[in-house]
């Protein structure tokens, strides 16, 4: 572990606040939250900023930016390519029945479903696909996103 800290504290700053952007960003908006879930960066951003290699608001501005821009790429991705899930291989396994509960649970719940949603690993990275492919407004949506 300390290899890995002298590693990072010797590389430029800008240079790790936008790898661990990219890295919080990629976990919604390319699925790799399956793989590797964004926590370990953002503590090791915070680790960061407690050493003093970076600066802790603007760390906090620019991982809740780069959250949210993979929330919302996310969200647009579900929203076009959706549909064509739910028709497709993958979709029909999952069956008709769950696709219904899950669009309910998101009628009824809305912005509050992804509040829960970003507090679930996994889920987090899977729900702005499910808002967005089930049709769920973007004002709707954006409020749970907003305040995660």
């Amino acid at each position: 572990m300390q290899e890995l800290v002298n590693l990072l504290t010797d590389l430029p700053p800008l240079l790790i606040y936008v790898l661990a952007a990219v890295l919080v960003a990629g976990e919604t908006a390319f699925i790799v939250g399956l793989v590797v879930p964004a926590e370990a960066t953002l503590l090791t951003v915070g680790f960061l900023a407690y050493l003093g290699t970076l600066r802790l608001v603007p760390a906090v501005i620019l991982m809740i930016a780069a959250g949210l821009l993979g929330d919302t790429l996310a969200f647009r991705s579900g929203r076009r390519y959706g549909p064509k899930l739910r028709s497709g291989r993958w979709g029909t396994r999952i069956g008709h029945e769950r696709w219904q509960k899950a669009d309910a649970m998101l009628a009824r719940l809305g912005g509050r479903a992804m509040l829960g949603a970003r507090w679930v690993a996994f889920v987090r990275t899977l729900a702005p696909r499910l808002a967005g492919g089930a049709g769920m407004p973007y004002r709707r949506f954006a409020p749970g996103m907003r305040w995660a």
